[in-house]
């Protein structure tokens, strides 16, 4: 409390106490009708009974008191002061040379309060601040006394109690040393009683407890000895354990495998990986990390990677194990860096070590050489494009010019030769399909199957499909039923990888349908999804065989389908290439009465055509210029033969005679093949764009394009993949729409 605070408190009790002594002599007054005659009576009886106080009753003529009394405030000389902390309080303070302290020492606290009964009379208390101080001072005094008091009688009980307490805490002390000798010694003493009933009690327990710890400790030493002998067995069985598990790892001399500890340091290094690498285990363990196997380059790659998939940075041994700590053990392919330089494809999987509590221990990778298997690789991508250029383009030859013979195109044949061109015509085609599938499975087992997304009517592609199949069907008289109307809608597919869709089903259809059979397709929506059913009336399929329908090589074991021939691919190879488009491929079947298949797909609006996008017949009669670049004669005699008057066609065999003719002469289509004598054909789509601007570009590739050269050209097709007239048609719609917009005007 600050010097302020303790005068308000002061005057507070200053005004209390004079309030008090006044209201006291009013009640008196109040009470005595001759109060007046009798003042100096109750002034005394005052005065005697509050003698520290000064007591008066002042009207408008003096001042009223007892003769041994005066009120000092009123004599001159004195200068009021009227701030002080309680309303109606004054103090009157002496004139002169003092400092604050002594003024105020020698000053008055006076209260004025009117008479009840008269209230032109004041009864006037005062009372000097010396004798407050003195009353002050002897409360301190008393209660300083009375403080010290009450401290030396507690010390004396705390002494009295303490005594009282340690003399059984005394003798517990000394007993519990014997306890504790005794319990070393097998032979416990009890610790003797006591009066307190709680250190009896104390007691007790702990005579009990030192029997019980006896106990215990015999068995302890009984225990120790059997652990003993039992810890040494458990050594020698874990050491036996680590060596048989170190002979184990070290045997696997086909992988390579190191572990970690947690900061990354080679722990192990078996022989397998010494092997692969060149190290010994002597240089690595506890002085590397795996670091010092991988390429730099390829780290810094991998970990931009997982940066960038796991929005956190990742960097330094991180990289190896960040999405091991995840929980995913999946491979990844790592080039490893010998001792001597040489860089070795590893498969490596890397997984967490884990100890008791489950915190991470280290880490363990386990390496796979996979040299052989890359080499296996190229050669099987050699023999594939092998097989796309050597194979696939001749085969189109042939199956082009088998079709023009068994068509009358180049004139009439003798019923026994057109039954052999049938047979040729019809191998040759199977032949193409089988070394399709081969292919397509391969491509879609890599991840390299291209999907072209366009959006097309889904009416025209049943109309395109149906008329590529309808050649099959006279051989078994079987008619194709469309009467159902098709939905306006459209569909976005890669529309060559639809048609081959559709190609699978709806050949199926026909080989399984019987003589003079027929073949529905309809198409109905789904909500906002279209449903395309192909429906024969063929023997169905069997229950067993159901599970099994869409897996790769799958053939029904029945020796009337197995006349009917196929590879057991093309439904394997339908339903990935449908689910690749985003829809669903499924099936419907009873023996006996035939198979249902059906594709869905997302649905689109159809846009309403603009008019003055219509334009007039008479493109067609415009006749179409294509330059053909192409090292195979034979497949450009056969595209040519087949084709009618409106397309004209300028052969190339090499880039270095195509480059002649490009500026000579105009063209509206390039049809293109890459692969040719003198160097790659995508040379010449730059040249063509510079001289022909308005020249659309076909690839005609024997092999997989790449995407982004695709996005070079108009259209880009395999030469198996399409038939001479489906590739006719689609040089005829390439060049429709460049003659439109050339005969559109021009402001």
């Amino acid at each position: 409390m600050d010097a302020r605070d303790q005068r308000d408190a002061l005057e507070g009790s200053v005004f209390e106490r004079l309030s008090n002594v006044a209201r006291i002599l009013d009640s008196r007054m109040r009470a005595d009708p001759q109060w007046d005659d009798r003042l100096d009576y109750h002034l005394s009886r005052m005065q005697a009974m509050f003698p520290q106080v000064n007591i008066g009753v002042q009207d408008d003529r003096q001042i009223h008191m007892t003769q041994s009394r005066q009120i000092q405030s009123t004599k001159p000389g004195l200068i009021p002061e009227l701030s002080t902390s309680q309303r109606g309080l004054q103090i009157w303070l002496p004139a002169g040379d003092f400092n604050s302290v002594a003024r105020w020492q020698r000053g008055f606290y006076w209260l004025q309060i009117a008479l009840s009964e008269d209230p032109e009379r004041y009864i006037l208390v005062e009372q000097s601040t010396a004798s407050l101080i003195a009353v002050r001072e002897a409360q301190r005094l008393n209660k300083f006394l009375l403080l010290a008091g009450i401290f030396l009688v507690s010390i004396f009980l705390a002494w009295l109690i303490s005594r009282f307490l340690s003399a059984p805490v005394i003798r517990l002390a000394m007993a519990s040393g014997d306890v504790e000798r005794s319990v070393r010694t097998g032979r416990f003493t009890k610790v003797p009683g006591s009066v307190a009933k709680e250190f009896d009690q104390l007691s007790s327990s702990l005579n009990h407890m030192g029997s019980e710890i006896t106990s215990s400790v015999k068995l302890l030493e009984d225990s120790r000895g059997k652990l003993a002998v039992s810890v040494a067995e458990r050594t020698q069985e874990l050491a036996d354990t680590n060596g048989l598990l170190t002979s184990v790892l070290n045997a696997a001399e086909d992988f390579g495998i190191v572990a970690t500890d947690s900061q990354g340091v080679i722990t192990f290094f078996n022989t397998g990986a010494q092997r692969l690498l060149g190290y010994s285990a002597e240089q690595v363990v506890g002085r590397e990390t795996p670091a010092l196997l991988h390429d730099p380059a390829e780290v810094k790659k991998v970990a931009d990677e997982l940066t960038s998939a796991h929005s956190v940075a990742i960097e330094g041994f991180r990289v190896f194990v960040h999405e091991a700590e995840l929980g995913k053990r999946s491979p990844r392919e790592w080039t490893y860096i010998t001792r001597n330089g040489q860089r070795v494809p590893v498969l490596l999987v890397v997984t967490v070590i884990r100890n008791a509590d489950g915190g991470i221990a280290g880490y363990l990778g386990i390496a796979e050489d996979i040299s052989e298997r890359k080499r296996l690789e190229q050669v099987k991508t050699e023999f594939v494009s092998t097989v796309s250029h050597e194979l696939r383009t001749p085969l189109t030859s042939i199956t082009g010019a088998l079709g023009m013979l068994r068509s009358g195109v180049l004139g009439a044949m003798p019923d026994q030769a057109r039954e052999m061109v049938n047979l040729a015509h019809n191998n040759s085609q199977r032949l193409t399909n089988l070394i399709n599938d081969l292919l397509d499975i391969e491509k879609i087992a890599a991840g390299k199957l291209h999907f072209d997304y366009q959006q097309v009517a889904i009416e025209e592609q049943i109309t395109q499909a149906v008329a590529s199949v309808r050649q099959y069907a006279p051989e078994q008289e079987v008619q194709f039923d469309i009467s159902e109307p098709v939905p306006q809608v459209l569909i976005q597919v890669d529309p060559q990888r639809f048609q081959q869709v559709m190609s699978n089903l709806l050949s199926n259809a026909v080989k399984f349908s019987p003589q003079g059979g027929s073949v529905k397709l309809s198409a109905s929506m789904k909500g906002d999804r279209v449903r395309i059913s192909i429906i024969d009336h063929g023997e169905g399929i069997t229950d067993a065989f159901k599970p099994m329908i869409f897996q790769r090589f799958a053939q029904a074991d029945s020796s009337d389908q197995r006349r009917k021939g196929g590879t057991g691919l093309g439904l394997a190879i339908t339903r990935e290439l449908v689910e690749h488009m985003g829809g669903e491929l499924g099936f419907e079947s009873e023996v006996g009465a035939g198979s249902t298949f059906w594709v869905e797909l997302p649905a689109f609006p159809v846009q309403p055509v603009q008019p003055e996008s219509i334009q007039g017949a008479s493109v067609e009669t415009r006749q179409i210029r294509v330059l053909h670049v192409e090292d195979d004669y034979d497949l450009h005699q056969v595209i040519r033969h087949s084709a009618d008057a409106r397309i004209s066609f300028q052969l190339a065999t090499t880039l270095s005679q195509a480059w002649l003719m490009i500026p000579k002469q105009e063209f509206d289509l390039l049809l293109l093949d890459l692969d040719l004598p003198d160097g790659n054909g995508i040379a010449l789509i730059d040249e063509v764009r510079h001289y022909w601007s308005n020249c659309s570009i076909m690839l005609l590739a024997g092999e997989g394009i790449d995407p982004a050269l695709r996005l070079r050209v108009e259209a880009a097709v395999l030469k198996s993949a399409l038939s001479i007239p489906d590739l006719l048609r689609r040089i005829e719609q390439l060049t429709v729409k460049l003659h439109s917009d050339r005969e559109q005007p021009h402001d």
